[in-house]
């Protein structure tokens, strides 16, 4: 797939307006607020999922409610990893038989991963007739034209693509947890490992372009959010797709709002890295600030190689190697007073507590830090001489 077909245009994502706007103009006719019921089952991408189905209801008219008895439609956005959840799905949808029976009006749907499954679908087509409408991972754009057709035509509507999967951007997001969110970078995985069906049911990998991804950061940070989680199937692989050189750790570095200053110090440091194989999984920052003294400007270690001893031998490499033949006789590092873990190792490799810069991080920059779920406040400042 070319790079430029990995995108819904922008007339098909108009199109699916105008049966947004059908759909809530026909609730508004019979004076009547629907209320919807989204049931998700799955990983973070399926409830990220569920968010922009929500925003698409939202737009439609829609409010929300948490009992399937007052509901006028019933979405349940699956999960095709476990069996165990398919099988809770199933048993779910198939007691709504009766309610459907009782309230003809009431529209059950299906959606997510089980439905990338033709096996699946074929059992829903056969067996759960009170099921009005189905569709699948990719065709999650087109939800405005799906609902259109069962609520304003009252057909049942079968909608599964199958292709390698399409990224919509600017689709609304019906966001309940207002501290923090989930940001999809990427999608699908290109790894076909035989125990996995994710990329059966997601599609090959393709990354969204970073100013896209930075413009949904910032709008989340100005509206309040403190914690961000970026969400793919196979985050390492971003970028691999994209027209130009940007990977993850390049992404992560564009949305860090310190990224001038930590560009300022990466051209007059000296950096090293751990690797695993070919695996960069570690990396420690280190710059001159006189003659004789040297500051820890970065300590960072992959989190699935964290626990190893890997930022020990890092910090060693620096002060027994480094520092010897840069005829330094002081090492600084700086921590916050909500890492406890940094805190210790620095302590254990000899370094002590020299100044408790009270209120630093609230004074020198322009948005909250947080970390273990705590507001970075106060700096350590400590020192090991060489």
């Amino acid at each position: 797939m070319q790079r430029k077909d990995v995108f819904v245009s922008e007339e098909e994502l108009k199109r699916q307006q105008e049966f947004v706007q059908q759909v809530r103009g026909l609730y508004a006719e019979k004076g009547k607020t629907p209320k919807a019921l989204v049931e998700t089952y799955g990983c973070q991408q399926n409830e990220n999922d569920s968010e922009r189905i929500k925003g698409m209801l939202s737009e439609m008219g829609f409010a929300f409610t948490d009992s399937r008895e007052d509901a006028d439609f019933i979405l349940f956005n699956t999960c095709a990893v476990r069996e165990g959840a398919e099988m809770r799905v199933l048993g779910n949808v198939g007691a709504l038989k009766h309610l459907k029976a009782k309230r003809p009006d009431l529209i059950v749907g299906i959606c997510g991963c089980m439905m990338q499954q033709e096996h699946m679908v074929k059992k829903l087509k056969s067996k759960y007739k009170h099921v009005s409408v189905i569709f699948g991972t990719h065709s999650l754009y087109q939800f405005p034209e799906i609902l259109y057709k069962a609520v304003c035509k009252n057909e049942r509507v079968i909608s599964l693509i199958d292709s390698e999967g399409r990224i919509a951007e600017d689709i609304p997001v019906y966001r309940e947890n207002t501290a923090g969110a989930w940001v999809s970078i990427m999608y699908g995985c290109n790894n076909f490992c035989s125990y996995c069906i994710v990329p059966y049911v997601r599609g090959r990998e393709r990354s969204r372009e970073p100013e896209k991804i930075l413009e949904e950061i910032k709008s989340l940070a100005q509206n309040g959010v403190k914690e961000i989680t970026l969400l793919g199937q196979n985050v390492n692989s971003y970028g691999k797709d994209l027209d130009r050189n940007v990977d993850f750790a390049d992404l992560l570095l564009l949305a860090d709002p310190n990224r001038e200053l930590v560009d300022s110090y990466l051209k007059t440091s000296d950096c090293f890295a751990a690797f695993s194989g070919d695996k960069p999984v570690g990396v420690i920052v280190v710059q001159k600030e006189t003659e004789e003294m040297a500051e820890v400007m970065n300590l960072a270690v992959d989190e699935s190689f964290q626990r190893r001893g890997i930022a020990r031998l890092l910090l060693r490499f620096v002060s027994d190697e480094w520092a010897v033949t840069n005829h330094i006789t002081c090492l600084k590092v700086c921590t916050g007073t909500s890492a406890p873990g940094p805190l210790m190792l620095y302590q254990q490799e000899g370094f002590d507590l020299k100044v408790l810069d009270r209120d630093y991080f609230v004074r020198n920059y322009p948005e909250p830090i947080w970390e273990n779920g705590v507001q970075c406040r106060h700096r350590l400042i400590l020192e090991k001489e060489i």
